[in-house]
């Protein structure tokens, strides 16, 4: 049998909250932002999390900008998400984890301007996670 995260036990849950908003020409990324730092020997495993983009264009009723990903180090664990100011990805809770990074590697994320003009745009994220 496979031994799930609900099945070890309890776990200390930690929390991370991060608002970044920032100017990104037409078709750039932020490059990676470091979401969680790297724990030493330890995965970092996702709980439950939420997210919504912020841009400047969408508030004055501009199009869909920004997308986001994120990623173990430099290898992508999720695909790209349409980060929208009106809509608010609410991934809930999961005990058994929605994604997780490689021991020993931070969690990152990366916001890319998919609009055709330069833009600010950014990211609101809160997560829930434990280290495993």
């Amino acid at each position: 049998m496979v031994e799930t995260l609900s099945d070890i036990g309890s776990k200390e849950v930690k929390h991370k909250a991060v608002t970044n908003v920032l100017f990104i020409t037409n078709g750039a990324d932020t490059g990676l932002v470091e979401l969680v730092p790297q724990v030493t020997v330890k995965r970092i495993v996702v709980i439950g999390f939420k997210f919504t983009g912020l841009s400047t264009t969408e508030i004055a009723g501009g199009e869909q900008t920004a997308q986001v990903e994120f990623f173990s180090g430099s290898t992508v664990l999720t695909g790209k998400w349409q980060g929208t100011f009106d809509w608010i990805m609410d991934a809930g809770y999961n005990p058994d984890g929605h994604f997780q990074t490689e021991k020993n590697e931070a969690l990152n994320y990366k916001i890319t301007n998919t609009h055709s003009t330069p833009i600010t745009c950014g990211l609101e994220v809160i997560l829930s996670y434990i280290e495993k």
